[in-house]
């Protein structure tokens, strides 16, 4: 069986920032060239988000909470990539 591309990614958008300076941490998930993106759910102070680390910078509590959230998110969503393959299901970014 051939295994796909299988990357994801955690940004921040720019054009959707609030007020006070906050944007939801999204997620674009891609797989053969196929990007699907969803919401973690999380807000962050743009100023202290990492783009290339794809983490919050700072070593306060909301930060390290919201890293740790984001690597286990990461590695939950590998660990159902691995499972599906596993039981021979064909992956998609949908």
């Amino acid at each position: 069986m051939e295994r796909s591309s299988f990357a994801i990614l955690f940004f921040v958008r720019d054009s959707r920032v609030k007020k006070d300076g906050t944007a939801i941490i999204e997620v674009a998930l891609t797989v053969n060239g196929e990007r699907s993106f969803f919401s973690t759910g999380k807000r962050v102070c743009v100023q202290n988000w990492d783009k290339s680390r794809q983490l919050v910078r700072g070593n306060s509590e909301e930060a390290k909470s919201i890293n740790k959230f984001l690597s286990a998110l990461k590695a939950k969503i590998y660990q159902k990539e691995a499972e599906l393959l596993d039981r021979g299901f064909v992956i998609t970014a949908e």
